[in-house]
């Protein structure tokens, strides 16, 4: 039980830095990958607690899911002071490092096989089709999206998928031509190209020399948020 003791732990601890970063406290980025070996590990040895443990587990990231696409970063008044301005300022900066956290948190446990396919593409869905991508409020949701493909990408591009992945990357194109944010146009590009170049990465010229054939590729409104349950 030492293991689930373990992430319930974890858990407790992300719940305390959301209490933190309410009260303006900008919460510390925790390391991705270690907690989902975490919760491999707790998955792996406690057979008997798996379902409830999925259940705490799933629960949580839909939760973490919601409050993200939910955000609405603040308007900060004309009049206000230089320290009112950093405090705001901070605020975003601790929230765009979560939300990447999470995203980071998400692709991890689905390379581990605790979350499945079915619900990665519902979570590409929803940051592609319910965000309106032309607003650059929304440039955080999807450069965490550019994240988690970078990361889970190959493993999603399977043959049996691929017109999934075509539209996926179709309209990644089209956000591309009109987003308003150089940067967040730029992460954009490079995923598409990731994706072009069999997901070999151009600053990893090892991995390219034998890389497989590429393939080629065809205010705020919160989006609906897929369930992480199922």
């Amino acid at each position: 039980c030492h293991h689930l003791c373990r992430r319930i732990q974890v858990l407790k601890n992300e719940e305390q830095k959301e209490k933190e970063l309410r009260e303006g406290k900008p919460a510390e980025p925790s390391g991705a990958e270690e907690a989902a070996k975490a919760a491999e590990d707790a998955a792996r040895a406690q057979s008997s607690t798996l379902k409830e443990f999925r259940r705490i587990l799933l629960t949580k990231c839909q939760q973490r899911f919601e409050e993200g696409s939910a955000h609405v970063p603040p308007v900060i008044p004309e009049g206000a002071t230089p320290e009112q301005k950093e405090d705001a300022e901070k605020l975003e900066v601790a929230y765009r490092r979560r939300t990447l956290g999470n995203m980071r948190f998400i692709s991890e446990l689905f390379k581990r096989s605790l979350l499945s396919e079915r619900i990665m593409h519902l979570v590409v869905r929803t940051l592609l089709n319910d965000v309106p991508h032309t607003d650059a409020r929304h440039a955080d949701l999807l450069e965490a999206l550019c994240l988690m493909l970078s990361t889970v990408g190959k493993k999603l591009d399977r043959p049996e998928l691929k017109l999934h992945l075509d539209m996926y990357f179709a309209r990644l194109e089209d956000i591309a031509r009109n987003h308003p944010v150089p940067r967040t146009r730029f992460l954009v590009l490079d995923v598409v190209e990731l994706r072009r170049s069999g997901w070999v990465s151009r600053f990893d010229p090892a991995a390219r020399g034998s890389a497989a054939t590429p393939t080629t590729s065809g205010g705020r409104t919160s989006p609906m948020a897929p369930s992480f349950n199922s």
